[in-house]
């Protein structure tokens, strides 16, 4: 599924708008609830599940292990949102310049009967040497 301008205007507003990163996943041994905080405070709580006897899961600590996988998250996606957006973006502008320098090879007739002129020129549009 690719993501429309729509949905990644959304995500960027939803990111920008959410505390500020890092956040990290605790349990302050008190309560029945599993947090995620920022250096500002408690970001959201995970209420406690009951841990399956049968897992061997010893990361989740007395946590069951969906509780667990969803704090950790919760606490990761706040640095990697923004890196997958800084890539969508990389790969956005990557791929419009990569488009012109497709449109410039034949709108100026710059194909030739020789592979090694057309690799070649290809390869300066990969390295930015072409526009």
């Amino acid at each position: 599924m690719a993501i429309t301008p729509d949905r990644l205007s959304k995500i960027k507003t939803l990111e920008s708008a959410a505390t500020p990163g890092p956040w990290q996943h605790y349990d302050d041994g008190n309560t029945d609830e599993l947090y995620v905080k920022s250096s500002d405070g408690i970001v959201c709580s995970f209420p406690q599940e009951e841990a399956d006897e049968e897992l061997d899961y010893p990361e989740a600590g007395s946590w069951g292990e969906k509780t667990f996988n969803n704090a950790v998250f919760s606490a990761e996606a706040r640095t990697i949102v923004p890196e997958l957006l800084a890539e969508v973006q990389r790969l956005s502008s990557e791929n419009d310049r990569l488009r012109a320098g497709i449109a410039n090879v034949i709108e100026n007739d710059l194909i030739c009967d020789c592979y090694n002129c057309i690799a070649e020129y290809c390869e300066q549009l990969l390295n930015g040497e072409k526009k």
